[in-house]
């Protein structure tokens, strides 16, 4: 029976080596890294080729404000419905999913308002 046990351990251990490597790939890409430096070079661009006025900065200041209304009502809505007794473990997943769609839509949204300065 020891003898038996060795060689399973030894294949154990390897094949527990290889999935947690394969978890943390190095060669992976970096889609966070990615997008911030592609946000920093719109945010720049912004900064340097804006043409606005006053008045369309005071209806951008509240329309920023409506939004930021909007994501708090979201996130509430959210919250309230994918809880752990309604959806179990995978509620806080879910939410953390749903709150980026939220502000992948406001960032996909601002991006179009650039394309048209």
């Amino acid at each position: 029976m020891p003898g038996f046990l060795r060689p399973f351990a030894l294949l154990t251990i390897a094949l527990t080596s290889v999935a947690c490597q394969a978890i943390d790939n190095p060669d992976a890409p970096h889609y966070l890294e990615d997008f911030r430096s592609e946000v920093s070079s719109h945010e720049q661009a912004v900064y340097e080729d804006a043409q606005t006025t006053s008045d369309s900065m005071e209806a951008f200041a509240e329309s920023q404000r409506a939004w930021e209304a909007y994501q708090e009502a979201e996130k509430a809505f959210v919250s309230s419905v994918w809880t752990p007794r309604n959806f179990g473990s995978s509620s806080a997943f879910s939410r953390l999913a749903f709150y980026a769609d939220v502000l992948r839509s406001r960032i996909e949204l601002l991006l179009k308002y650039r394309k048209q300065f």
